[in-house]
């Protein structure tokens, strides 16, 4: 990671955390698999924790263990919701999936992710919420989220895959990943994808249009606007520091 990024996820980290107890399990190297989380994640890892999006178990993060659809879900509901999380109240009992049991932690945040258009079920009625997701499940659900649609992008259907892939790596989603794209996507690369989205990504309304469909990854320009500073308020400014002499 650039010293630059650095500086905006430790500035966002610091932004949104408030109590001195919630530094109590900022660094990655307070878990107890601290020694089997790879160094190139830590700090996404720390991001993640501060701004309450991933965290582990109370002791563990399990950094190779896989994310579940529905635990997707409720990341990118809680990141679309400026950080609150209400577990989804309003969408509660809407009975989305067949699968997706009335009470069931994860009730809300799939309903909201399926009215809103984020995540797709299956062609029999379910969603499969503890179904461990692939690199390119976990793409997909982080670019709608941006605002892409799937119909639009050819996230459906043949190829949806590729396709996903190659905008994923366009926008820079994949900056950094290091584990098989066509393998299930460990906890601790997760954490990478969704600090690239944070970070490297601009929203879908604040793209610089293109006359062919292109994606433009953004500019030098205010108008553009990344998820960060969408969501949770993060400016990016640069300085120049100037050496005098004695």
């Amino acid at each position: 990671m650039s010293t630059f990024k650095k500086l905006l996820a430790l500035t966002l980290a610091l932004a949104m955390v408030l109590s001195v107890s919630a530094f109590a399990g900022y660094s990655a190297d307070t878990y107890a698999d601290a020694d089997k989380i790879n160094g190139d994640c830590e700090d996404a890892i720390e991001l993640l924790y501060a701004l309450d999006i991933m965290v582990g178990d109370g002791k563990n993060f399990n950094p190779e263990a896989s994310v579940t659809r529905a635990e997707m879900a409720k990341m990118i509901y809680v990141i679309l919701n400026y950080g609150d999380d209400d577990a989804a109240a309003y969408y509660l009992g809407a009975k989305m999936f067949s699968d997706v049991q009335a009470g069931a932690w994860y009730e809300g945040y799939v309903n909201y992710a399926a009215a809103t258009k984020l995540v797709q079920g299956r062609p029999d009625g379910t969603f499969g919420p503890m179904d461990p997701v692939t690199t390119a499940e976990a793409a997909k659900m982080l670019l709608t989220a941006i605002g892409y649609s799937a119909e639009a992008r050819g996230y459906t259907g043949a190829n949806w895959d590729k396709n996903v892939l190659s905008d994923a790596a366009i926008l820079g989603l994949l900056n950094g990943y290091k584990s098989n794209v066509n393998l299930v996507a460990p906890r601790q690369w997760v954490a990478v994808m969704f600090e690239n989205m944070l970070l490297d990504c601009y929203t879908f309304d604040t793209m610089y249009p293109t006359f062919n469909g292109l994606l433009i990854s953004g500019g030098d320009n205010w108008e553009y606007e990344k998820m960060a500073g969408k969501y949770y308020g993060l400016k990016e400014f640069t300085s120049v520091a100037i050496a005098t002499p004695n």
